[in-house]
């Protein structure tokens, strides 16, 4: 089992006690996804999905002009939240349906993932790795 940090609590005993919540949302956030275990890590959060049955992890606009939006797209499980990916600035490390065009565009008009419901929590996950590969200017710049 890879530990985050030496000085980490378990809750628990035995081989099944699980790390606190703090300390594994510190890990996630400074550890890119890909790296770890996905097994793993998906079947932690797996096991508590608070924001399963929330308002704010699925929105849908039937009224939208394109909806759905992507060929093939199930109407009664199609989540509009994400209309603009958030994984789209991970390149070909978002892990979606995509292909890159001959200009240099990615094109995600095959990719569902960020449409399905149960997706929401996949796509939250990760947002450490995308906070990664944004470029912020150099703080020197500002001065």
């Amino acid at each position: 089992m890879l530990l985050p940090e030496p000085e980490a609590r378990f809750l628990g005993a035995g081989s099944c006690a699980l790390l606190s919540v703090s300390v594994w949302m510190r890990f996630f956030l400074t550890v890119p996804m890909y790296k770890i275990n996905p097994f793993f890590a998906r079947s932690l959060f797996m096991r508590n999905q608070y924001w399963e049955n929330k308002h704010y992890a699925y929105f849908c606009n039937r009224e939208c002009e394109y909806f759905p939006c992507h060929k093939g797209a199930d109407p009664e499980n199609f989540n509009c939240l994400f209309c603009y990916c958030p994984l789209y600035v991970l390149g070909d490390r978002c892990g979606g349906k995509f292909a890159y065009l001959p200009n240099g565009y990615k094109d995600c008009s095959r990719c569902l993932f960020p449409h399905l419901r149960e997706n929401y929590g996949v796509i939250t996950e990760r947002y450490g790795e995308i906070l990664a590969a944004i470029p912020y200017p150099d703080q020197e710049d500002d001065e």
